[in-house]
């Protein structure tokens, strides 16, 4: 309830208090697992979203009705507090969207005139979106860009997806399409080769737009693929598609742009 918003974790302890909860540790300096949801240590009652990493780090906003501030626990990253109770990261008071990926961290801040797009962490592939590929730390976490209308992000491995006045934008790695740029990327200013393979195909070291004719509402991000939904409620999905994620019935055919997903009734 909005009295009693709780945080509940479960699954592996390991060594860094991945589940925030101060379990106790075995003979090997790892903490127990749980196999049943457990609450956060500190017992909070005013969260608003948390989300695990694909590492061993979890970051969650806490909302008191006046402040929306960023709190960790697990595995520290890039200059963030490691440890197994959650504690706050920063002072900024204004919070509203975060995003994780394999190491790197993603989020909009709203001050209730804009919506800006802050990153921090490794950067290897441009995933941070700032015009570089040097790690950034979250002591000097800064905004990426100029957009002041951003409305949902998403981090996937190694690149990253938002919403920005309605129109698409993805930046980073772009080993499967998962930009949905097209298979063409030599029109994008910031997109070049990396590494010099073709398995390392391009990067784009800051957000490019892939689609400004729908409204677009949502995108999530995965592995390599990512899908979006637009203001019809329509789902359009793109990239690696081995294994017919991508859902256009086609397996092992990878979709370069936004493609519609059709469901027979």
């Amino acid at each position: 309830t909005d009295a009693n918003r709780t945080l509940w974790c479960w699954g592996r302890g390991g060594s860094d208090g991945t589940l925030g909860n101060d379990g106790d540790l075995d003979n090997d300096g790892f903490y127990n697992d749980r196999n049943a949801p457990t609450q956060e240590e500190g017992n909070y009652t005013d969260w608003a979203t948390a989300e695990a990493g694909q590492r061993a780090s979890t970051f969650g906003i806490r909302d008191d009705g006046t402040d929306r501030t960023l709190w960790s626990f697990g595995e520290g990253v890039d200059g963030t507090t490691s440890g197994d109770q959650p504690v706050q990261e920063g002072t900024d008071t204004d919070w509203s969207i975060i995003t994780l990926g394999a190491w790197e961290f993603c989020g909009i801040r709203d001050d209730g005139t804009d919506q800006t797009l802050w990153c921090f962490g490794n950067n290897k592939h441009g995933q941070l979106g700032n015009n570089d590929d040097g790690s950034v730390s979250f002591g000097a976490i800064a905004q990426i860009g100029t957009g002041t209308t951003w409305t949902d992000i998403e981090l996937g491995t190694g690149y990253g997806c938002g919403v920005l006045d309605n129109d698409l934008y993805c930046w980073g790695r772009n080993h499967d399409n998962e930009l949905g740029l097209g298979d063409d990327l030599s029109g994008f200013a910031s997109c070049q080769v990396h590494g010099g393979t073709a398995f390392y195909a391009q990067d784009c070291w800051e957000p490019e737009l892939v689609d400004g004719d729908e409204t677009w509402t949502a995108v999530v991000s995965g592995v390599g693929q990512s899908c979006g939904i637009n203001s019809d409620d329509e789902m359009y999905c793109w990239g690696e598609n081995k294994y017919g994620q991508v859902g256009i019935d086609d397996a092992d055919t990878t979709s370069p742009t936004p493609t519609k997903i059709e469901v027979s009734m």
